[in-house]
């Protein structure tokens, strides 16, 4: 796999919060394979590859920088990352950077 696109990226952002949204709603988990597919970064007659894994740790990483920085918007209520249950066990990193080289 060559790695997404800065499009792509935004797009499995986007549809990451309206899952993460609805998983608080009805008050449940999902692993990451389930994450891929609800997202779109996995097709529907597509297979979990091992490169999967990161692409859903970045993706949740970039959500959880954005919603960091707007935090400072009144009533913004916060996202449960805690919700999207990684391969055994563990929990994403609500502190997680984006770090820029060069």
């Amino acid at each position: 796999m060559e790695g997404l696109s800065v499009e792509d990226r935004l797009v499995y952002a986007r549809a990451a919060v309206a899952v993460l949204r609805a998983l608080k709603i009805t008050d449940s988990t999902m692993r990451y394979g389930d994450f891929a597919r609800a997202i779109g970064l996995i097709p529907d007659s597509g297979r979990w590859e091992a490169w999967h894994r990161q692409e859903v740790a970045n993706i949740l990483q970039l959500v959880a920088v954005v919603e960091r920085q707007g935090h400072a918007q009144e009533g913004a209520e916060p996202l449960e990352f805690e919700r999207i249950v990684p391969p055994r066990s563990g929990r994403l990193a609500r502190e997680s950077e984006i770090v820029r080289e060069g």
